[in-house]
Protein backbone atom coordinates (compact mmCIF):
# COMPACT_ATOMS: atom_id res chain seq x y z
CA UNK A 1 0.00 0.00 0.00
CA UNK A 2 1.58 3.47 -1.00
CA UNK A 3 0.00 6.90 1.10
CA UNK A 4 0.43 10.15 -0.10
CA UNK A 5 -0.19 13.15 1.77
CA UNK A 6 0.45 11.41 5.05
CA UNK A 7 0.94 14.32 7.41
CA UNK A 8 2.83 12.19 9.92
CA UNK A 9 5.57 12.74 12.48
CA UNK A 10 9.20 10.96 12.16
CA UNK A 11 8.55 7.45 12.77
CA UNK A 12 5.73 4.58 12.61
CA UNK A 13 2.14 5.72 13.39
CA UNK A 14 0.79 4.05 16.52
CA UNK A 15 -2.51 2.93 14.10
CA UNK A 16 -3.80 -0.96 14.96
CA UNK A 17 -5.34 -2.46 11.81
CA UNK A 18 -1.91 -1.32 9.54
CA UNK A 19 0.37 -2.92 12.64
CA UNK A 20 -1.51 -6.41 12.31
CA UNK A 21 -1.76 -5.94 8.15
CA UNK A 22 1.27 -4.48 7.22
CA UNK A 23 4.27 -5.90 9.16
CA UNK A 24 7.00 -3.86 7.26
CA UNK A 25 6.17 0.02 7.10
CA UNK A 26 8.09 3.14 5.71
CA UNK A 27 7.06 6.54 6.59
CA UNK A 28 8.69 10.08 5.14
CA UNK A 29 9.88 11.77 7.60
CA UNK A 30 8.44 15.32 8.80
CA UNK A 31 4.22 16.55 9.75
CA UNK A 32 4.04 18.38 6.20
CA UNK A 33 1.38 17.15 3.86
CA UNK A 34 3.95 16.39 1.17
CA UNK A 35 4.94 13.09 2.95
CA UNK A 36 4.46 9.36 1.46
CA UNK A 37 4.51 6.20 3.23
CA UNK A 38 4.85 2.11 1.49
CA UNK A 39 3.37 -0.66 4.06
CA UNK A 40 4.35 -3.76 2.68
CA UNK A 41 3.24 -7.52 4.03
CA UNK A 42 6.57 -8.45 2.30
CA UNK A 43 10.46 -7.69 3.94
CA UNK A 44 11.96 -5.34 0.81
CA UNK A 45 15.90 -5.97 0.89
CA UNK A 46 16.31 -2.07 1.17
CA UNK A 47 14.33 0.50 1.92
CA UNK A 48 15.25 4.10 0.49
CA UNK A 49 13.79 7.45 1.90
CA UNK A 50 14.18 10.66 0.11
CA UNK A 51 15.37 10.97 -3.94
CA UNK A 52 18.68 9.74 -4.14
CA UNK A 53 19.60 12.54 -7.06
CA UNK A 54 18.31 15.48 -5.30
CA UNK A 55 20.88 17.61 -4.77
CA UNK A 56 19.23 21.02 -4.07
CA UNK A 57 19.88 21.56 -0.34
CA UNK A 58 17.57 24.31 0.60
CA UNK A 59 14.44 22.40 -0.80
CA UNK A 60 13.69 20.00 1.35
CA UNK A 61 12.07 17.11 -0.19
CA UNK A 62 12.89 14.02 1.94
CA UNK A 63 8.74 12.50 2.72
CA UNK A 64 8.13 12.69 -1.18
CA UNK A 65 10.11 9.92 -2.08
CA UNK A 66 10.40 5.48 -1.17
CA UNK A 67 11.51 3.49 -2.62
CA UNK A 68 11.37 -0.55 -1.38
CA UNK A 69 13.88 -2.93 -3.51
CA UNK A 70 12.64 -5.97 -3.77
CA UNK A 71 14.27 -9.47 -5.57
CA UNK A 72 12.58 -8.98 -8.86
CA UNK A 73 11.53 -5.40 -8.81
CA UNK A 74 11.44 -1.67 -7.34
CA UNK A 75 8.66 -0.02 -5.88
CA UNK A 76 8.20 3.75 -5.62
CA UNK A 77 6.31 5.90 -4.11
CA UNK A 78 5.90 9.60 -4.80
CA UNK A 79 4.45 12.61 -4.04
CA UNK A 80 5.63 14.37 -7.07
CA UNK A 81 6.16 18.61 -5.86
CA UNK A 82 3.19 20.92 -7.12
CA UNK A 83 4.27 23.68 -9.65
CA UNK A 84 1.06 25.89 -7.69
CA UNK A 85 -1.83 27.82 -9.13
CA UNK A 86 0.51 30.19 -10.65
CA UNK A 87 3.24 28.34 -11.35
CA UNK A 88 5.50 29.86 -8.34
CA UNK A 89 7.33 26.64 -7.80
CA UNK A 90 7.94 25.27 -11.59
CA UNK A 91 11.53 25.66 -11.16
CA UNK A 92 11.42 23.27 -7.93
CA UNK A 93 9.14 20.60 -10.02
CA UNK A 94 11.27 20.47 -13.05
CA UNK A 95 14.43 19.86 -11.20
CA UNK A 96 12.60 17.28 -9.18
CA UNK A 97 11.52 15.63 -12.66
CA UNK A 98 14.92 15.83 -14.08
CA UNK A 99 16.45 14.84 -10.79
CA UNK A 100 13.54 11.72 -10.45
CA UNK A 101 14.00 10.58 -14.44
CA UNK A 102 17.92 10.22 -13.91
CA UNK A 103 17.37 7.60 -11.17
CA UNK A 104 14.03 6.59 -12.39
CA UNK A 105 15.81 5.13 -15.81
CA UNK A 106 18.87 3.86 -13.51
CA UNK A 107 16.42 1.87 -11.69
CA UNK A 108 14.84 0.56 -14.65
CA UNK A 109 18.48 -0.73 -15.83
CA UNK A 110 18.68 -2.97 -13.16
CA UNK A 111 15.49 -4.45 -12.62
CA UNK A 112 11.51 -3.26 -13.20
CA UNK A 113 9.77 -1.04 -11.76
CA UNK A 114 6.61 0.16 -10.36
CA UNK A 115 5.82 3.41 -9.73
CA UNK A 116 2.73 4.97 -7.85
CA UNK A 117 1.51 7.88 -6.09
CA UNK A 118 -0.09 11.06 -6.73
CA UNK A 119 1.87 13.02 -9.73
CA UNK A 120 0.85 15.95 -9.78
CA UNK A 121 0.56 16.32 -13.67
CA UNK A 122 -1.85 15.14 -16.12
CA UNK A 123 -0.58 13.80 -19.70
CA UNK A 124 -3.94 14.58 -21.86
CA UNK A 125 -7.10 16.38 -21.88
CA UNK A 126 -9.04 12.95 -21.49
CA UNK A 127 -7.32 13.07 -17.64
CA UNK A 128 -9.14 16.28 -16.69
CA UNK A 129 -13.15 17.02 -16.78
CA UNK A 130 -14.74 19.92 -18.71
CA UNK A 131 -14.29 22.36 -15.92
CA UNK A 132 -10.76 21.91 -15.24
CA UNK A 133 -10.08 22.06 -18.77
CA UNK A 134 -10.85 25.88 -18.64
CA UNK A 135 -7.13 26.15 -17.15
CA UNK A 136 -5.66 24.15 -19.42
CA UNK A 137 -1.85 25.73 -19.86
CA UNK A 138 -2.59 27.98 -17.06
CA UNK A 139 -2.11 26.36 -13.39
CA UNK A 140 0.15 24.05 -12.96
CA UNK A 141 -0.29 20.48 -13.53
CA UNK A 142 -1.04 21.06 -16.90
CA UNK A 143 1.49 23.08 -18.26
CA UNK A 144 3.07 22.36 -21.34
CA UNK A 145 6.51 21.81 -19.69
CA UNK A 146 5.58 19.55 -17.01
CA UNK A 147 3.19 17.57 -19.49
CA UNK A 148 6.43 17.66 -21.63
CA UNK A 149 9.07 16.09 -19.19
CA UNK A 150 6.18 13.54 -17.79
CA UNK A 151 6.18 12.40 -21.84
CA UNK A 152 10.17 12.16 -21.62
CA UNK A 153 10.00 10.54 -17.93
CA UNK A 154 7.62 7.66 -19.49
CA UNK A 155 9.75 7.54 -23.27
CA UNK A 156 12.88 7.79 -21.69
CA UNK A 157 15.39 5.94 -23.83
CA UNK A 158 12.62 4.11 -25.41
CA UNK A 159 13.44 3.20 -29.28
CA UNK A 160 10.45 1.82 -30.55
CA UNK A 161 8.10 1.61 -27.38
CA UNK A 162 7.68 3.46 -24.03
CA UNK A 163 10.08 2.37 -21.14
CA UNK A 164 6.98 2.99 -18.60
CA UNK A 165 3.43 2.73 -19.33
CA UNK A 166 0.53 4.04 -17.26
CA UNK A 167 -1.18 0.49 -16.24
CA UNK A 168 -4.65 2.45 -15.92
CA UNK A 169 -4.78 4.43 -19.45
CA UNK A 170 -3.20 1.19 -20.77
CA UNK A 171 -6.08 -0.96 -19.37
CA UNK A 172 -8.80 1.84 -19.99
CA UNK A 173 -7.88 3.43 -23.23
CA UNK A 174 -11.04 5.18 -23.98
CA UNK A 175 -12.46 5.86 -20.36
CA UNK A 176 -12.54 8.89 -18.70
CA UNK A 177 -12.12 8.72 -15.02
CA UNK A 178 -10.80 11.02 -11.95
CA UNK A 179 -8.86 10.49 -9.04
CA UNK A 180 -8.96 14.10 -7.43
CA UNK A 181 -11.36 17.18 -7.67
CA UNK A 182 -12.12 20.62 -6.13
CA UNK A 183 -15.25 22.94 -6.77
CA UNK A 184 -12.91 25.52 -8.43
CA UNK A 185 -10.67 23.23 -10.98
CA UNK A 186 -13.16 20.23 -11.65
CA UNK A 187 -11.67 16.61 -11.80
CA UNK A 188 -8.71 15.44 -12.51
CA UNK A 189 -6.59 12.21 -12.62
CA UNK A 190 -3.55 12.98 -10.77
CA UNK A 191 -3.02 9.36 -9.48
CA UNK A 192 -1.97 5.88 -11.06
CA UNK A 193 0.06 3.24 -11.17
CA UNK A 194 3.26 3.73 -13.74
CA UNK A 195 5.15 0.40 -14.46
CA UNK A 196 8.33 -0.91 -16.82
CA UNK A 197 6.85 -2.14 -20.26
CA UNK A 198 8.51 -5.42 -19.94
CA UNK A 199 6.29 -6.19 -17.28
CA UNK A 200 3.01 -4.65 -18.30
CA UNK A 201 1.49 -7.82 -19.08
CA UNK A 202 1.52 -8.93 -15.33
CA UNK A 203 -0.82 -5.76 -14.57
CA UNK A 204 -4.10 -8.12 -14.48
CA UNK A 205 -6.39 -4.93 -13.37
CA UNK A 206 -6.19 -1.28 -12.52
CA UNK A 207 -8.99 0.19 -11.36
CA UNK A 208 -10.24 3.67 -9.82
CA UNK A 209 -12.25 3.39 -6.57
CA UNK A 210 -14.15 6.51 -6.88
CA UNK A 211 -17.35 5.20 -4.84
CA UNK A 212 -15.10 6.38 -2.12
CA UNK A 213 -15.60 9.71 -2.45
CA UNK A 214 -19.04 9.59 -1.36
CA UNK A 215 -17.31 9.18 2.09
CA UNK A 216 -16.05 12.43 1.99
CA UNK A 217 -12.93 10.84 3.76
CA UNK A 218 -10.15 12.77 0.82
CA UNK A 219 -10.00 14.97 -1.61
CA UNK A 220 -8.52 12.17 -3.77
CA UNK A 221 -9.35 8.72 -4.17
CA UNK A 222 -7.60 4.96 -3.96
CA UNK A 223 -6.11 3.49 -7.30
CA UNK A 224 -5.95 -0.50 -6.74
CA UNK A 225 -3.50 -2.11 -9.38
CA UNK A 226 -3.33 -6.05 -9.32
CA UNK A 227 -0.30 -7.36 -10.25
CA UNK A 228 0.27 -11.04 -11.12
CA UNK A 229 3.54 -11.56 -9.79
CA UNK A 230 4.89 -12.66 -6.46
CA UNK A 231 7.16 -10.06 -4.32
Amino acid sequence: MILTETRCSEGKPDIFCLKTRFKYQYWGAGPQHAGTAILSKAQPLKATIGLPTWKNSTTKTEGRYIELEFEDMYVVGTYVPNSGDNFQAMDVRREWNAAFKSHLQALDSNKPVIWAGDFNCILTKKDVDSTAQAYWNKIGGMSQEERSDFDELLNANADEHPTFIDAWRHLHPLEEEYTHASKKFGAWRLDSFIMSSRILDKAVSCEIRNALKDLKLSDHWPVAVDIAVLI
